[in-house]
């Protein structure tokens, strides 16, 4: 399902940073919105200065991340690559929501979750750095982020995302505890409030 990517500036043109959204040990995520209110992620590496020892390696995460993230343009269950810029070090891509959690894990949470690692099977990449932090929900759609550690889906590197996937069920399966279970009720409360505030305004 891999598409013609063209890297075009023209893609994000559009676009200004409105508020900082996260920070990593390599990068920081902006929010981008257009002025319909269509928001876009940019990546931005830190420190990328080639006196910071640092800089070679966060160099070859750069190029590593695109490249991977050009291999899964039009696949389900991950960022869509809109522009780079290597000069700025910087990686514009489609906004995959916000970190997974008890109010927004999906009910078929393991469904998505076996469907994205025959995702990452079929194009022979190992993501390395699956965890919480790297798992989004959009629209009850989960995304794995951040693509700077992933490699080829070697055996060493494929008995390492099987642990580093075990360790995430250990923790996404608490979604499935009772306190969790609560959540569609929640959930269905907070609709039955919005559907009385509609009411009261007309």
């Amino acid at each position: 399902m891999k598409s013609d990517f063209v890297n075009d500036i023209k893609n994000v043109s559009q676009y200004t940073t409105i508020e900082k959204h996260g920070e990593g040990s390599m990068g920081i995520a902006y929010k981008l919105t257009d002025v319909d209110g269509n928001g876009i992620i940019k990546k931005a590496y830190k420190d990328m200065v080639k006196e910071d020892y640092r800089y070679e390696r966060r160099h070859r995460s750069f190029k590593n991340e695109v490249k991977i993230m050009k291999e899964l343009s039009g696949e389900k269950h991950f960022p869509q690559l809109l522009y780079h810029d290597i000069k700025k070090y910087e990686i514009y891509m489609t906004n995959c929501g916000e970190k997974i959690s008890e109010e927004n894990a999906p009910e078929n949470w393991k469904d998505q979750l076996r469907d994205i690692l025959k995702i990452l099977k079929k194009h022979k990449i190992a993501h390395n750095s699956t965890a919480i932090n790297n798992t989004c929900v959009k629209d009850d759609v989960m995304y794995f982020i951040d693509f700077a550690s992933s490699g080829d889906y070697r055996p060493k590197k494929r008995n390492m995302t099987k642990k580093i996937i075990k360790e995430a069920k250990d923790i996404y399966d608490a979604y499935d505890s009772k306190k969790t279970r609560e959540i569609p009720k929640r959930r269905r409360r907070r609709k039955e409030r919005e559907r009385e505030q509609l009411n009261l305004k007309k």
